[in-house]
């Protein structure tokens, strides 16, 4: 007999705090990777956003708690590929503080 095994996804985990370098290169390769999926055949995006503004610190947490419900939602509520009635779909993100006064 087999032992079964639960699987968890990286949201489900406490983030790591990268070192600089890690966070450029996986800032680079989420870049590379969102091209790459919209280029294979993505529709148009049904929302697509690139801001560099001024909120209080309030607003930001909020912002980023949103973000993450949105991703927690999405990957618990993932199905097996092609199962019937779902759509293939893609969400890339990144929202982080600015630093400086410029």
């Amino acid at each position: 007999m087999g032992v079964a095994k639960r699987y968890r996804y990286p949201h489900e985990r406490p983030e790591p705090r990268p070192s600089e370098a890690e966070l450029a290169a996986q800032v680079e390769a989420m870049c590379s990777e969102l091209l790459r999926r919209y280029r294979s055949g993505a529709s148009r995006p049904a929302t697509l956003t690139d801001a560099e503004l001024w909120v209080t610190p309030e607003t930001w947490q909020e912002v980023v708690d949103m973000v993450r419900h949105a991703s927690a939602v999405l990957h618990e509520r993932a199905v097996r590929p092609r199962t019937e009635g779902t759509v293939k779909v893609n969400l890339t993100v990144a929202a982080f503080r600015m630093e400086g006064r410029s």
